[in-house]
């Protein structure tokens, strides 16, 4: 879990360190501190390198083990549209009613998360090939059927763009550098026929380009 908690850390308070300079940085008027940002051209172009399949890993904190854990995933770009295979059982992580986990953990099917990734100048870049984006699910949530029992469950996982637990603020970013793609995907609460759950469990995909 440490581990985890250093990759976090280490990649939020990146981009929190740029984020917050530039909010400073745009409230003083000297010409010298204008917030930089990317040009359509230059979206567009990111989009192009940034667009194809990729094979990775969806890491997240195991809350049985309380350990890094993660499961092998893909996921592709088209457009500007991310769709993200998540586990289904990895809804369940975080959840604190047993029929909710009973229900989701067996199982072993993969539901597609698909959203807009927009790319965003990162002010503080040490490296011009390294791309900075934020990834938003449609409507922030995904909602899918679970067969138990020859009964058909309805589920609906819901997303944040920002949220603090524990181990610090998270933002729903991502980075891409030298074919390796990474990207959070924040888990805020998960649904089960009507009742809700609040889970909070952060979630990021790290891989390449197939």
């Amino acid at each position: 879990m440490k581990n985890l908690r250093r990759l976090f850390l280490l990649t939020v308070c990146t981009f929190a360190w740029g984020i917050t300079l530039t909010s400073c940085l745009g409230d003083d008027d000297s010409e010298a501190t204008v917030v930089k940002t990317l040009t359509e051209q230059e979206k567009a172009a990111q989009l192009t390198t940034m667009r194809g399949a990729y094979d990775g890993y969806i890491h997240f904190i195991n809350d049985t083990t309380a350990k890094e854990d993660s499961i092998q995933t893909g996921w592709s770009l088209t457009d500007s549209t991310l769709k993200v295979k998540v586990p289904v059982k990895l809804f369940a992580n975080g959840v604190n009613s047993n029929a909710v986990r009973q229900l989701l953990m067996p199982s072993e099917d993969a539901v597609d998360v698909v959203g807009y990734i927009y790319p965003y100048y990162n002010n503080y870049n040490d490296n011009p090939e390294r791309y900075t984006f934020s990834y938003i699910p449609l409507n922030n949530k995904v909602t899918f059927t679970v067969t138990q029992d020859d009964k058909a469950h309805e589920v609906t996982a819901t997303f944040s763009a920002q949220y603090s637990t524990y181990f610090g603020t998270f933002y729903s970013l991502g980075q891409y550098l030298n074919r390796t793609f990474m990207s959070y995907l924040l888990l805020y609460s998960v649904s089960v026929d009507g009742a809700t759950y609040t889970c909070s469990s952060p979630m990021y995909v790290i891989g390449n380009k197939i």
